[in-house]
């Protein structure tokens, strides 16, 4: 008789178990596909509502790009980012020559009125060459994301002669 309660027992809360580790799976992955894949700060310039003497945060999710999690910019309208190095050669206080380094980070898109647009991403300070990297970083996502890749255009091939 014990031993046919506690089957009898173990089979009612087995379903009650299982059911509360596939939720709980589920709720994982959903947190898991709602997360930042990257996250990169810096003055915006360009963006509507977006003080560009403010240091903004920067956010790449898998369907998005959100900007001080105020603006947004939907991937499927990206067109294309760009990321350079900018250098300005200033002078210093003792007539000196220096080299100063900035990121700057272009994403490319159309804006919900369907005109082509942009926004610019610059470090906020100079020489911050971990900034540099993450801008990098996320433009191979962001081209990634969209299609664009590594695009290398290649010459045609020449054709072969006599030696």
């Amino acid at each position: 008789m014990d031993q046919a309660l506690f089957i009898l027992i173990i089979l009612l809360i087995a379903p009650l178990f299982y059911v509360l580790y596939a939720s709980r799976k589920a709720q994982k992955n959903s947190y898991i596909e709602n997360s930042a894949k990257l996250t990169i700060y810096g003055n915006v310039q360009f963006a509507d509502g977006i003080d560009r003497h403010v240091v903004s945060k920067i956010e790449l999710y898998s369907d998005k790009i959100m900007i001080n999690k105020v603006a947004m910019i939907p991937i499927k309208r990206i067109e294309k980012v760009e990321y350079s190095k900018v250098i300005r050669k200033e002078t210093k206080e003792d007539g000196n020559a220096v080299n100063r380094y900035f990121g700057d980070l272009k994403i490319l898109f159309i804006d919900k009125n369907g005109q082509d647009s942009f926004i610019q991403c610059e470090t906020p300070k100079h020489n911050q060459f971990h900034f540099m990297s993450q801008y990098e970083d996320m433009k191979k996502a962001i081209n990634n994301l969209i299609g664009v890749g590594n695009q290398t255009t290649t010459a045609p091939l020449q054709e072969p002669y006599e030696l």
